[in-house]
């Protein structure tokens, strides 16, 4: 048994392009902006990805992994442990599809786990406009588990 990793193979520039496309609908497309240092500093942008409907880069990973799910994987729903960003992507990305998920969270996370995207100033999907919103509407994951002493479903 080999001890040495499988070398990772180089993303081609084709698959980003079809990831790009897969996302399109569930993420925001982020500007790209510089930051004003002064004269004779160097040339620093900052990608607003806090713009996404959960704050954060975590929703395109998850919305990719959600969008490639064959038809047959979809009706058994997506399951995640996280009680952070990882999670509130991969339950809103799910949520999105139509696709039932599970975030399982550790005993010693808040007790009520932020709710980001009911933010009001998150931006519609492939638009750089701010929303405004009085609530939330996206709904919590379809279940949420507590590991440890108690559960709690949402």
């Amino acid at each position: 048994m080999s001890t040495t990793p499988e070398a990772v193979r180089p993303i081609e520039l084709s698959e980003i392009r079809e990831a790009c496309k897969r996302i399109a609908g569930t993420v925001v497309r982020t500007p790209l902006i510089r930051l004003e240092l002064g004269p004779d500093q160097p040339d620093i942008r900052l990608k607003l990805e806090n713009l996404q409907p959960i704050n954060a880069y975590k929703l395109r990973g998850a919305a990719n992994a959600v969008a490639m799910l064959p038809q047959s994987e979809r009706k058994r729903g997506v399951w995640t442990i996280s009680a952070g960003n990882a999670g509130q992507g991969v339950a809103y990305a799910a949520r999105r599809a139509g696709v039932p998920s599970t975030v399982v969270v550790i005993e010693t996370a808040p007790a009520e786990p932020p709710r980001p995207h009911c933010a009001a100033n998150a931006a519609e999907p492939n638009s750089r406009k701010p929303r405004r919103s009085t609530g939330c509407d996206m709904p919590s994951p379809l279940a949420l588990i507590r590991v440890g002493s108690r559960v709690r479903k949402v």
